[in-house]
């Protein structure tokens, strides 16, 4: 199956968050480009608009999430709810999320194991997460990081 060519803003902005990380992947981190997080917030909002959300949830244990998040969600008109995990457990407003159809807003690529909790949690509480966006897919987070050592 062949990778989907990188979306150009989602490249170009995550060029601008890149931080070389010695020890393993390189991270993305908002606070270097406040315009460019802008931009990949706005590109993450037109995605989870498409599904119909009512909120935007966001994994807080991924850097850059709750600055993702706020602005994924000014951009819908969405509350947002973060979640984190703490010696084990799932913690979070997530009552705020009954009745509600939910997306998480993601930085970069949530790992699988923290997709069926979270999905488990919402739905517990009345809530239903419905889409998953990511604003820096792996292609393109691939890409940026060439581009960034020329």
């Amino acid at each position: 199956m062949a990778t989907p060519s990188p979306r150009d803003v989602a490249v170009d902005a995550a060029v601008e968050l890149l931080v070389p990380a010695p020890d393993g992947p390189p991270a993305l981190d908002p606070a270097r480009s406040p315009a460019a997080a802008e931009r990949l917030g706005a590109l993450v909002a037109e995605e989870l608009r498409a599904t119909g959300v009512d909120a935007v949830l966001t994994w807080e244990e991924d850097g850059g999430a709750a600055v993702l998040g706020h602005i994924t969600a000014r951009e819908l008109g969405a509350s947002r709810v973060a979640v984190r995990e703490d010696l084990g457990r799932l913690l979070g407003d997530v009552d705020r999320l009954r009745g509600l159809r939910s997306g998480l807003a993601a930085l970069t690529e949530p790992a699988p194991q923290v997709l069926d909790p979270l999905r488990r949690l919402v739905s517990a509480h009345g809530g239903e997460i419905v889409a998953t966006a990511v604003a820096v897919r792996p292609a393109e987070l691939a890409e940026a990081t060439r581009r960034a050592r020329g």
